[in-house]
């Protein structure tokens, strides 16, 4: 397979009102002739009114229609105002398929839309995922720009008026490549198909797979070190149970992957259960993972367990190279769960890659908090946000499909009912599972704290419900067929 490879997939053009951020893009857009999707929004200083506020629209690329129902707002001499609710109304058209072979182009992302919710979370949908996309970004001190700019997958180029004219030649070699690789990525994936027939819909999906949930925190290593101290904590009061482990392992023997000649890597293998699991039934197991306390911790509890089988590794599965370490075609099983590790197309070509098999890839469906859901029902007034949506299934058994494998999907529900303590570790724990970033605050953990403490027993606990669903995919990579162009196959059996 190819290698869809680089950290930066998107292009910001950054720097200040006025300084040339919209034309470059639109000379750069001109010499690439490629289609476009995505936004564009424009003051239309000619149609201002007597205190001079003039209206400002969003418009789909190549059109420029101005009515109420894409007016966004109106900017003056005294500052702004936006229609409230007009960016988020545009939104799904930004969440809707992008045909084969577009780039996104975003002209611009500024600070009027940066209350509308909905409009935000699909611009970072965007950029999450794996279609180019090449923007103007204003420089201002806002923190839904200061999310846009430090994307992990977004370059910046800073534009200034000594600089413009060079930096378009910088943009123009910086797209031009990004545009290759991705479509060296579909023709890899797919030649020995032929001309592939459901391009478009696999770039939707593949699109899909490599989004990030909606409003999702990114993870530092440090903050995975920090998760480490608390599961080993759980691990040790027995609060981390191994029911999935158990499930899983269960189900993996019942399909012969588990046998005692077998060499499995577990992706994302945080404390090392599912490696120790594995360790007493098969030849040997590697588990990677990005933070290094989790492997620590994980090392302590293979050299307690007694299994010399098991290698545990500190590192960036977006950054190994397996070729160099050994391990293209190493393994008769790849496992992954629960982990954002493998949720990139480029990471999960990785994984396949390393299998000589099977890969087995486990993820959220549905999870329910009945305890933090009543906690911010009537702590905050508010619905609680959605727990999980299954779209990494969703998306992961589409992409599969659509590249000729074909995927084995299961299910397995839990009903849990755990002891917990009202203590400021829970409350961090509740904040940035049912915060956004700009609600966990100091105060909100206090409101928080009284809460959990008034709801507690004669004991001093609270009883933590939880209903969730995960869903398996297990996939042969070696068994793959061709599919046919479902959008022109005739209605019918």
């Amino acid at each position: 397979m190819c290698n869809y490879s680089g950290r930066y997939k998107h292009a910001l053009i950054v720097g200040a009102r006025g300084i040339g951020k919209s034309t470059l893009i639109q000379h750069v857009l001109k010499e690439l002739d490629q289609p476009v999707s995505g936004f564009l929004t424009k003051k239309e200083t000619s149609l201002a009114d007597e205190q001079s506020n003039s209206p400002v629209y969003i418009y789909d690329p190549g059109t420029h229609s101005r009515t109420s129902e894409n007016q966004v707002g109106a900017c003056g001499t005294h500052g702004f105002a936006v229609i409230k609710g007009a960016f988020d109304r545009y939104a799904p058209r930004l969440l809707a398929p992008i045909p084969e072979n577009h780039v996104v182009v975003m002209d611009e992302i500024g600070f009027m839309e940066s209350e509308e919710k909905v409009f935000c979370n699909a611009v970072l949908s965007l950029l999450d995922g794996e279609v180019p996309v090449i923007a103007a970004v204003k420089n201002k001190d806002v923190p839904f720009l200061e999310t846009v700019r430090s994307h992990p997958k977004c370059r910046c180029f800073y534009i200034t008026k000594e600089n413009r004219d060079a930096l378009f030649q910088e943009v123009m070699d910086f797209m031009k490549k990004k545009i290759g690789e991705r479509k060296e990525y579909i023709v890899g994936e797919s030649s020995h198909l032929g001309s592939f027939p459901n391009a478009a819909d696999l770039d939707y999906f593949i699109s899909l797979q490599g989004q990030e949930p909606s409003g999702r925190r990114e993870f530092s290593h440090a903050k995975w070190d920090q998760r480490a101290e608390i599961w080993n904590q759980e691990r040790i009061r027995n609060r981390k149970g191994d029911e999935r482990v158990d499930s899983a392992v269960a189900y993996l023997e019942q399909r012969g992957l588990l046998r005692a000649e077998h060499d499995v890597a577990d992706i994302g293998c945080g404390l090392g259960r599912f490696a120790a699991a594995f360790a007493r039934r098969v030849r040997s197991v590697v588990g990677l993972d990005v933070s290094e306390k989790m492997i620590c911790y994980g090392r302590e509890y293979i050299e307690k367990e007694g299994l010399p089988n098991v290698l545990l590794r500190t590192c960036d599965f977006d950054a190994i190279d397996i070729e160099k370490e050994g391990y293209e075609k190493a393994f008769d099983l790849v496992f992954c769960s629960l982990t954002p590790a493998v949720h990139s197309m480029e990471s999960l070509q990785k994984a396949m890659e390393m299998s000589r098999a099977y890969c087995c890839n486990i993820t959220h469906i549905y999870s329910q908090n009945h305890l933090r859901d009543q906690l911010m029902r009537e702590v905050f007034r508010k619905e609680p946000p959605v727990g999980r949506s299954g779209r990494w299934f969703y998306s992961l058994f589409n992409v599969l499909f659509l590249m000729g494998y074909c995927p084995e999907t299961s299910y397995e529900t839990r009903h849990q009912e755990l002891r917990v303590r009202p203590d400021e570790e829970y409350v961090e724990f509740v904040m940035e599972h049912m915060l956004t970033a700009e609600e966990q605050t100091k105060e909100n953990g206090e409101k928080i704290l009284r809460w959990l403490q008034k709801h507690a027993d004669a004991e001093g606990f609270l009883t933590e419900i939880i209903d969730s669903c995960y869903g398996r995919v297990l996939w042969d990579v070696h068994h793959r067929t061709s599919r046919p162009d479902y959008r022109s196959m005739e209605q019918g059996f």
